[in-house]
């Protein structure tokens, strides 16, 4: 009988260390849920956060592919204009001499008719 007792105190002992597992092992796992769900809803609005700032970077980097374009295309306007004048300088430089004695030749020769036509009257 005694025997028996002994059985029934150590199963009771048993049944209410297994429990009280149990409960720890619940109270972890629930905390532990709670901890992934916590993080999981962290890293969601990370992902989110940083999708819309890749968004927003796509954006910024396609307007400013377009400005770098329109820039590009202004400076090789302005490089064809600045050729353009370069050329026109060079010729006037070029002929300026000439052209110098044309214009005194012109002049003289204005002088002289304006002397004939002043004798003529």
């Amino acid at each position: 009988m005694g025997l028996v007792g002994q059985i029934v105190e150590d199963s009771e002992k048993l049944v209410s260390e297994a429990t009280s597992a149990e409960y720890k092992a619940q109270k972890d796992y629930e905390k532990f849920v709670t901890d992934s769900n916590g993080l999981i809803k962290g890293l969601s609005e990370a992902v989110e956060a940083n999708t819309k700032a890749s968004a927003a970077a796509k954006g910024e980097l396609a307007e400013a592919k377009g400005d770098h374009e329109s820039a590009i295309g202004e400076l090789e306007s302005l490089a064809a204009y600045e050729a353009d004048l370069h050329g026109q300088c060079d010729f006037v430089l070029k002929n300026f001499d000439i052209r110098q004695k044309a214009r005194l030749q012109e002049m003289e020769a204005i002088q002289a008719a304006k002397g004939i036509l002043s004798g003529a009257k």
